[in-house]
C-alpha cells in the first residue's frame, strides 16, 4: 500500500494526524518488530507476496509478450492498461517487481531497459558522444522512447547532457 494511504488510515484510526516524524517512528518500530516491510513509496505486511489468479497470469504473460515483440517501442501506458484488463494494481505490481520500468512517462521491460542502457554506454565508449537522433536510430524507435532513455541515464548520472549531445560522466 502506498505510504500515504497507510498514513491516512493510521491517522483515521487514531482520530488525529500524526506528525511526519511520529509516523516514521511508528513504521520503523513496526518494521523492527517484523510486522511490516517498506521502501520509500510503499509499506506491506512482512512476508507478503502477491499471488495472481490464472486470469491475471494470462494477461500478464500476454502483456509481457507484447513488450517483448517491440522491445524498443513497447505499448504505451494506456495500451498496457488495456492489455491488463484496466487493472492498475496489476500494472503497479509489475513496476514494483521490476518486470517493467517506468521512465519519463514510458514503460519498458527491465531486460530491454538494461540492454538499451548498455548499448548507449557502449556507443559512448566508442564514439564519445551521442545525440537524441543517433539514439533513436540506434534502436529504430521513436523520439519519445529515445528521449526517455537518455533522460533516465542523465538522472542515473551515467550520462551528462552537453548542449544537444550526451557524454559519459567521468568517474
Amino acid at each position: 500500500m502506498p505510504r500515504s494511504e497507510v498514513r491516512s488510515r493510521v491517522d483515521a484510526a487514531l482520530g488525529r494526524k500524526l506528525a511526519p516524524r511520529q509516523f516514521s517512528a511508528v513504521m520503523a518500530r513496526a518494521q523492527a518488530a517484523g510486522l511490516v516491510e517498506m521502501d520509500d513509496s510503499a509499506i506491506w505486511q512482512a512476508g507478503f507476496s502477491p499471488t495472481l489468479t490464472t486470469g491475471q497470469e494470462r494477461v500478464v504473460a500476454r502483456t509481457l509478450e507484447a513488450f517483448a515483440a517491440a522491445p524498443h517501442a513497447p505499448p504505451n501506458q494506456g495500451d498496457t492498461l488495456r492489455l491488463l484488463g484496466n487493472d492498475e494494481a496489476l500494472l503497479e505490481m509489475l513496476v514494483e517487481q521490476g518486470q517493467l520500468v517506468r521512465i519519463g512517462g514510458v514503460l519498458l521491460r527491465r531486460v530491454d531497459y538494461d540492454a538499451m542502457s548498455a548499448a548507449v554506454v557502449a556507443f559512448l565508449e566508442t564514439h564519445g558522444q551521442i545525440t537524441l537522433a543517433e539514439t533513436r536510430d540506434l534502436f529504430g524507435t521513436s523520439r519519445k522512447y529515445a528521449q526517455a532513455l537518455l533522460e533516465e541515464l542523465d538522472a542515473q548520472r551515467i550520462t551528462r547532457r552537453m548542449d544537444d549531445v550526451r557524454v559519459l560522466r567521468a568517474g
